[in-house]
């Protein structure tokens, strides 16, 4: 998450309180459209510098030129509105977009008005209104856009419904298709693990018969790819990976040692991460190695245990999207071999533990 005090956002576009790592509204967002409205009209940034703390400095201190430097046909209402959009007290700016929508909806009312007269009496202004009413058009287009997301953004917060009601650690859990059934794995009261389905109108829950198994993830189609013999390993079951349907019947075995596994959008393939000779393995297709990394020895920590332990969300965020292997996030690419390597210059995940509690268990 941001940390306050964080400067984000791109340069050019940033508001004064931006700048000084204030907390922000959507009265920033009227700022930035009006930096974007200015650059519209006069073709040049309404805050520039060599550098972005020059940029910055601008933003925070300095006016933006005159846009009838650049735009003598420019209507001064129009400029008004731009330079109230801009002011560097967030008070004294438009306090919504709505009101910004209906000061620009009301512009280009009158500006149809007058090019229908100027029409009329001189074809010749034609040029140099259109344009205008172009602008205008999608300028009042663009802020409604910020008021409906303003009021996306004040929406209700989401509510939270409890599904199971006994004492246990779960594993896992996914939606089927269907987006009301939900595919858990649960160890209750010192049982081994397994799979349980639960629907979310009903408060009781069905075991699929699936004994020390988790499931690891529900394809669109309603299949199951679950870990037979699950270990419980950072949070999630290690086992032999196994598709099984929803509808029942015996699991068909895959691939041994996988700790998370992902299906493809149309449900047909799966990512995994598994080990294989002495090594973390990222597969995809099954059998297809895209990294690779070997397993922490014995005595040895990692201090970078994201590396691989934030891939599976990684990872099914990617398939879900439909991005091809080589886009997906933290994943570096083959080499020219075809062989998997990390990143060139990465410094090692690894660290030889000093700790007094470590010392002597080798």
């Amino acid at each position: 998450m941001t940390q306050p005090g964080t400067v984000m956002g791109t340069v050019g576009y940033m508001s004064p309180e931006q700048v000084r790592a204030d907390e922000v509204d959507h009265r920033s967002d009227l700022f930035s459209f009006g930096s974007i409205l200015y650059e519209m009209l006069s073709g040049r940034r309404a805050f520039k510098g060599d550098s972005a703390v020059e940029t910055m400095s601008a933003i925070l201190k300095e006016e933006p030129p005159e846009l009838v430097e650049t735009n003598r046909t420019l209507d001064p209402a129009l400029e008004r509105v731009v330079r109230h959009c801009l002011e560097k007290r967030r008070e004294e700016r438009f306090q919504s977009a709505r009101d910004l929508a209906f000061q620009l909806q009301a512009l280009s009312g009158a500006s149809s008005s007058a090019a229908v007269r100027a029409e009329a009496t001189a074809a010749t202004t034609r040029p140099h209104r259109w344009p205008l009413l172009a602008v205008l058009a999608l300028a009042a287009a663009l802020a409604g856009g910020f008021w409906a997301g303003a009021r996306l953004m004040r929406s209700a917060p989401p509510a939270f419904q409890q599904v199971t009601f006994r004492r246990g650690t779960i594993a896992a859990a996914r939606f089927a298709p269907d987006g009301q059934t939900i595919v858990y794995s649960a160890a209750w009261s010192g049982t081994p693990v397994e799979i349980l389905t639960t629907r979310l109108e009903s408060p009781e829950s069905r075991s699929l018969g699936l004994s020390s198994a988790g499931v690891l993830a529900v394809s669109s189609s309603g299949e199951m790819a679950i870990a037979l013999g699950c270990e419980f390993f950072w949070g999630s079951c290690r086992g032999t990976l196994a598709r099984a349907s929803l509808a029942g019947g015996a699991p068909r075995e895959v691939l041994q040692d996988v700790h998370e596994a992902e299906w493809t959008p149309d449900g047909t393939d799966l990512a995994v991460v598994r080990d294989a000779e002495g090594r973390h393995r990222l597969e995809f297709p099954i059998g297809h190695v895209l990294y690779d990394t070997p397993i922490t020895p014995p005595c040895l920590k990692t201090t970078d245990r994201s590396r691989w332990w934030t891939w599976p969300a990684r990872l099914g965020r990617s398939l879900r999207n439909g991005a091809a292997p080589g886009a997906w996030p933290g994943v570096p690419p083959a080499g020219r071999s075809g062989s998997p390597r990390p990143r060139s210059g990465a410094p090692s995940p690894y660290t030889r533990s000093r700790s007094p509690a470590n010392r002597g268990s080798c």
